[in-house]
């Protein structure tokens, strides 16, 4: 038996069970000659490297928009919301975070210092959280913030209130555990 009839052979069987990318490949590989297959480090780098990419895409337009909305709907998003939460020097807080979230975006999609940049973004995240959030959860002032005017508070109000925040923390933590922080680091 000659090797196309063998390699006929093996193909033949993969065709029943196998999948469609390796009959790709070997079909391939008989026209060409070349029998070599994808190295399985690049497949395993993806499934790895991409849902960690499209998070620090998505977390970056959310930070980005939301730092450039302080900027142009200031009364309603940025130093306005700011004095009504009881913040102190809303202008210059609000114009400090936006502008923190917005480099830290492009810190975070860039995958430049995106530790750090997601480190602080968290710190961010965790004051709005304490300042806005718990109050809901509580049903009166914490810390001397005020909960916003709603029809129910507590637990549940809590949880439908800051879903996205909670969903950005546990994002950034986890952007923060595979990149590298180098605050602090010596050498």
């Amino acid at each position: 038996m000659s090797k196309w009839h063998f390699e006929g052979a093996k193909w033949l069987e993969r065709q029943k069970t196998g999948n469609n990318a390796e009959k790709i490949h070997v079909i391939f590989a008989h026209a060409t000659g070349n029998q070599q297959r994808r190295p399985q480090k690049e497949v395993q780098f993806m499934k790895k490297a991409l849902p960690l990419h499209l998070l620090r895409i998505i977390v970056s337009v959310i930070f980005f928009t939301e730092g450039l909305l302080k900027f142009l709907w200031a009364e309603e998003l940025g130093a306005g919301r700011f004095t009504r939460i009881g913040l102190p020097v809303p202008t210059q807080m609000a114009q400090f975070v936006a502008l923190l979230e917005m480099v830290s975006a492009l810190a975070l999609v860039s995958n430049l210092f995106a530790g750090d940049a997601a480190l602080m973004l968290l710190g961010v995240m965790l004051g709005a959280l304490v300042t806005t959030k718990i109050p809901i959860l509580l049903g009166h002032s914490f810390l001397g913030f005020q909960p916003a005017q709603l029809a129910h508070y507590g637990l549940l109000s809590f949880l439908h209130e800051s879903r996205l925040d909670l969903l950005l923390i546990f994002a950034l933590i986890v952007i923060l555990a595979e990149s590298r922080v180098s605050w602090g680091r010596k050498g």
